[in-house]
């Protein structure tokens, strides 16, 4: 069981709530496509699709862990405390951009870090 504890699931506790469903938006409410989320202490990940939605299908537990990301944004972790989860509003991230124009428009490039594309 600490083991479960350090990587955010506790199995004594399951919420029954499946799916668990919500969505992924930025600071202006706009959906976020492609948005990864992981329970942390499991394998199971879902992705956001075109309206920024996910369903989370496998089993929860309160106190659970959801690491939330997307490409230009900072990571959320989200704790698990019922059924009811509210729309999951992820920031940018200040050293990310995103090209809009030339022959790489629409790559990432992060500034001040060791890579670029």
């Amino acid at each position: 069981m600490d083991a479960d504890r350090e990587t955010g699931a506790e199995v004594s506790t399951r919420l029954n709530c499946q799916p668990l469903a919500g969505q992924v938006v930025d600071a202006m409410g706009q959906p976020i496509i492609g948005a990864t989320l992981l329970l942390k202490g499991t394998t199971n990940a879902y992705i956001t699709d075109g309206k920024g939605s996910f369903e989370i299908t496998a089993p929860v537990s309160q106190k659970q862990v959801v690491a939330v990301e997307a490409a230009g944004y900072l990571p959320a972790m989200i704790t698990l405390t019922s059924c009811a989860l509210s729309d999951i509003v992820l920031e940018r991230d200040p050293a990310v951009r995103i090209k809009r124009g030339g022959k790489k428009a629409g790559q990432i490039v992060r500034y001040g870090d060791a890579y670029r594309q």
